[in-house]
């Protein structure tokens, strides 16, 4: 079978897919963290990290800053593939985790996902887009952004009666929704607006008007 160039809105909906899972991620550690209080016995500061450290703070800043910069040098479906491996495997730490170091751990692992995740995809969006509908497809990622907690949210006011059992399945279920979403992207292309300033770059240097970047150099050399 002959592969096919997925529409713009297929485009559009995989990546926006990201701000569902993302938000999600917020909402469900918010819904369920008095029961991992419980359960851990966490004080004050344990919790305190948590909020700083979480998919809604610092390590999303981090996972941003370095999910930029990869997006420029590899490309936005490198990022925006990859980094969902990344929010998968932060987690299972969570689903699975016994103690603090683990639930942290899941908590800053799944924030780097995020912060990378939001770049690429919001990124590939806004260029995939087209120009007539560009802000219309750039506002289903904030739509999605939203529906990610609503939905959240209804699940955990019910499961979360069944005690931390269910919280570890509002979050499993996202590894779930994340796993479809990263098998979708495997297919889509990668953004045209990067492949052309890309080769852009290429004819200026071979024709000496323009220095390679010295961590590109190194980077690329590395692989």
């Amino acid at each position: 079978m002959a592969n096919t160039e997925p529409s713009a809105w297929k485009k559009t909906i995989i990546a926006a897919m990201t701000s569902y899972i993302d938000a999600g991620s917020i909402v469900a550690g918010a819904a369920g963290l008095s029961l991992w209080q419980a359960y851990l016995g966490m004080d004050g500061v344990q919790m305190g990290l948590l909020a700083a450290l979480s998919s809604n703070a610092a390590s999303a800043a981090v996972g941003a800053l370095i999910g930029g910069r990869l997006c420029d040098l590899y490309g936005r479906k490198f990022v925006y593939t990859y980094d969902l491996l990344v929010y998968m495997i932060g987690m299972l730490l969570i689903v699975f985790a016994t103690n603090f170091p683990m639930l942290l751990g899941g908590y800053i692992i799944v924030g780097l996902g995020v912060g990378a995740d939001v770049v690429a995809s919001w990124t590939l969006i806004a260029e995939q887009a087209p120009a007539k509908d560009r802000a219309k497809h750039c506002g289903t990622a904030q739509f999605a952004w939203a529906l990610g907690p609503a939905v959240v949210l209804a699940v955990s006011a019910y499961v979360n009666t069944w005690g931390l059992i269910g919280n570890r399945l509002v979050f499993a279920h996202l590894i779930i929704v994340a796993a479809w979403v990263w098998w979708q992207r495997l297919r889509m292309p990668e953004s045209d607006d990067w492949k052309k300033a890309r080769e852009e770059e290429k004819r200026l240097i071979a024709e000496g008007k323009l220095k390679k970047n010295v961590i590109r150099r190194v980077t690329e050399q590395r692989c």
